[in-house]
This record gives C-alpha cells, sequence and structure tokens, in this order.
C-alpha cells in the first residue's frame, strides 16, 4: 500500500527536524497555546506548531489533486518583566521563522518531496503568548504536497465481484 503522499505525521517530523537542526531554537512543541507548558518547562526559543484545517484541491477525477495544510507556526522566546529587550526578541524571532521559510522554499529535500509553501505568509507579532511570558511571531503556512491515494493502494478492501480491467496505457 505504499504512496508517497506526505501526510500530517511527515509534516510535524519535518518541523521538529527543523527545530533540532536550527542553532537558534531549543525546543519544539505541538498543539494549542493553551497546552504549552503544560507537560514540561518549555527551553527558549521553541517553535510551536499547531494545525488548523487541511483542504483537497483539483478536479475529483484528476491525477493533479493536492493537499494544503495550514497551520500556525511560532517562535517564542522569554521576555522577562520590565526588560527592554521586547524589540531584541521580536527580531531574532522573526528572523528565525524567516530562515525557516528560505530552507522549505529554497532546500532540494523539499522540491523532491514536491513540499510547496503556497501563498503569502503573514506574521502576527504575539505579546505574552502563553503563562510563561514568552514573545515572538505566529505566522500562517500553507503547505502544499501532492495526494498520490489510489484506489489500488489504499486499504480499502476491492469491490465484490467487480475486476478492473487494465488497458496498455495505464
Amino acid at each position: 500500500m505504499a504512496n508517497n503522499t506526505p501526510q500530517l505525521g511527515m509534516i510535524i517530523s519535518i518541523f521538529k527536524d527543523l527545530s533540532i537542526r536550527h542553532e537558534m531554537i531549543n525546543d519544539f512543541i505541538v498543539g494549542s497555546p493553551a497546552e504549552l507548558g503544560a507537560a514540561r518547562p518549555l527551553l527558549f526559543p521553541y517553535l510551536w506548531l499547531d494545525y488548523d484545517s487541511s483542504v483537497i484541491s483539483g478536479a475529483v477525477n484528476s491525477a493533479a489533486q493536492t493537499i494544503t495544510y495550514v497551520m500556525s507556526v511560532a517562535i517564542m522566546d522569554k521576555i522577562k518583566k520590565g526588560d527592554s529587550n521586547y524589540d531584541n526578541i521580536l527580531s531574532d524571532t522573526h528572523y528565525i521563522l524567516t530562515t525557516i521559510i528560505a530552507e522549505m522554499s529554497q532546500h532540494q529535500y523539499y522540491a523532491n518531496m514536491n513540499i510547496k509553501l503556497d501563498g503569502d505568509i503573514t506574521f502576527t507579532p504575539a505579546q505574552e503568548f502563553s503563562d510563561d511570558n514568552s514573545n515572538g511571531w505566529v505566522a500562517t503556512f500553507r503547505l502544499k504536497v501532492p495526494m498520490r491515494y489510489t484506489y489500488c493502494n489504499s486499504p480499502i478492501e476491492p469491490i465484490t465481484g467487480y475486476q478492473t480491467a487494465y488497458q496498455d496505457n495505464i
């Protein structure tokens, strides 16, 4: 049942890998903002990922169908009350997000996997993002991937009593 459609788990793994390889990120978390720091204290700055929706596009009977994963991606850093490093944190976290976008839009790995950033990416500053007094940027990513599922490679039993006639052009 092999197909190479990148699924949500793979997309999450990509962001986790980015957080490990990026020299300016110290932690990674997936989930709603309410869950931040609930399981364990986070190391700053951290990459936070939350998935918003997915959209399947393309004609139903077309080989050009795609899945677009819409997700919130944030880079957050700690600010101490009364400190004047707010502008530095915004600058650093914006830079980190920008470098992630640069890798995802330029690296051959993503091109080979047909993973594309779709449309504009809007950054929104976040102040006191969670109970940990973190600040940074939240961006909306739209990752478009090819949908390569077919009835031949899906875990669905064949329709009883029906046979597919294969032609030479398949």
